[in-house]
Formats: structure tokens, C-alpha cells, sequence
């Protein structure tokens, strides 16, 4: 098992050091590139950086929020509610922001599913309606919070710190 480890960082700079005894190990010292490229960035950040799940059907929405995002989270998008599922599959999310009205399911099905496999993650509903209504609807449904089209990305940016840093699930805006 470790073999394999050892070898991979001794090709790295930096060292492992191991005792006769493979099970002892006797001091490490590891860069933080050869972590990195072993494990992935966010392993490196303590604490970890929050994984959050960004679903929309448009590229350009998806890919700025993303691009805002991937700054201070660890990012994965989604470009339907189904594909989203796969990755909920794979990992847990400290956050979901999903467009509503997207091909296929919605995000308010995806709302439902999440809150089937695990309560407490909070989805962020984005909707190009902006009723009044419908929002307080969604709240009531679970969602974390509302945000209408078009959104600030200080919006975005303030609503998603807020959810991956509050435990009690209030709804914002």
C-alpha cells in the first residue's frame, strides 16, 4: 500500500521517509505541489473549501457562476437536473444553485430530490420570474433561498457564504 505512495512522491519534490518497519512511518515532509497533485486541490485548504453543485441549462449562466465560484469553493456544474443527480451520487454538496426552469426536471424536483437523500443541504433556487408568490412557495418547500433573474454576483456571492456557513437553514432575501 504504501509502495505505491512512496514511489509516486519520491518522484516529487520533497520527501517521505519510512523506518525498516513499512508500518512505522518516521517523519514526512511533503511540499504542498506534490499534495496537490496527489490528492487535489481542495485538501490543501483547511478547512476544506465547501463543494458546491452549480445546475443551469445555460452555458454562459453556468459558466460565470462558476468562474465567480470556483474562487473560494470547489465547484462542479451541471447542465440538467439529471446530470446533477450523478453527481449527487458521487458526493455530497455543501451547497446547491439551480435554475428552476430548465429541460427535463426542474429545480424545484431537484429541490425535492435532494431533500429526499439529505436535509440539510441548502438549494438556492434561481428563477426568471419575479413573483413574489412563487418565492415564498419555495422557501416553504425548502428552498434555502430565491434569487430572481437578472442576479448581482454579489447576490450570488453573498447568498452562497450564507449557505454553506449557516446550520439553521433560514431562508435569505
Amino acid at each position: 500500500m504504501f509502495e505505491g505512495l512512496s514511489e509516486s512522491i519520491q518522484k516529487q519534490p520533497g520527501s517521505l521517509h519510512f523506518s525498516e518497519d513499512i508500518a512505522t512511518v518516521t517523519s514526512i515532509r511533503i511540499d504542498s505541489c506534490v499534495l496537490a497533485g496527489l490528492f487535489g486541490r481542495k485538501y490543501l485548504e483547511w478547512p476544506p473549501m465547501a463543494n458546491i453543485l452549480i445546475v443551469d441549462d445555460d452555458d454562459a449562466v453556468r459558466g460565470i457562476l462558476l468562474d465567480l465560484l470556483s474562487e473560494h469553493y470547489d465547484c462542479n456544474a451541471a447542465s440538467s437536473a439529471e446530470e446533477a443527480f450523478q453527481y449527487l451520487e458521487i458526493e455530497n454538496y455543501d451547497a446547491v444553485l439551480t435554475d428552476i426552469g430548465m429541460p427535463g426536471l426542474t429545480g424545484v424536483e431537484l429541490l425535492q430530490r435532494i431533500q429526499l437523500k439529505d436535509l440539510d443541504t441548502p438549494v438556492i433556487l434561481i428563477s426568471g420570474k419575479n413573483d413574489e408568490q412563487d418565492r415564498e412557495a419555495l422557501i416553504k418547500l425548502g428552498a434555502f433561498a430565491c434569487l430572481d433573474k437578472p442576479f448581482s454576483l454579489d447576490e450570488i456571492e453573498y447568498i452562497v457564504e450564507r449557505a454553506v456557513g449557516t446550520d439553521d437553514g433560514s431562508a435569505q432575501r
